[in-house]
């Protein structure tokens, strides 16, 4: 046997992995808020919530229109799922959402979601209500 090789202490075994549970940490939260794309979506509220264990978010499904599935009869909702961390926005939400109004909502992606924070990849940044309500 090779007397010479050294096994880890537990010491070093420690700091070893505190660096690397660091470095992980810092290129999570890097990447979590690295911006994919901007823009906008539009549709009716069909879910609104605020949820969250450590930090509350309301968390939403937005419905886009719908379109014909193949061999199928109906109609397939276009579903877009969005959060947001912004009270005046969500209360602009709640509004559309009790008025059956169209909402315009522009928003940012970010590359991973942080999910301490919210639900999804898409952060609503500003909403707008639109004129006109949707016949049922």
């Amino acid at each position: 046997m090779n007397k010479n090789k050294k096994a880890f202490t537990l010491i070093e075994l420690l700091v070893f992995v505190a660096i690397i549970s660091i470095l992980s940490s810092m290129i999570l939260l890097g990447t979590s808020g690295c911006n994919v794309s901007d823009g906008f979506r539009v549709g009716t509220i069909s879910k609104f919530t605020n949820k969250g264990m450590f930090k509350k978010s309301w968390e939403g499904e937005l419905v886009m229109g719908g379109v014909f599935g193949k061999g199928e009869s109906g109609m397939v909702a276009n579903l877009w799922q969005f959060s947001t961390l912004d009270k005046e926005i969500a209360d602009k939400i709640n509004q559309a959402a009790s008025s059956g109004k169209r909402v315009k909502i522009t928003y940012h992606q970010t590359f991973l979601r942080n999910p301490f924070k919210r639900d999804t990849t898409y952060l609503a940044k500003s909403v707008e209500i639109l004129d006109g309500k949707i016949e049922n």
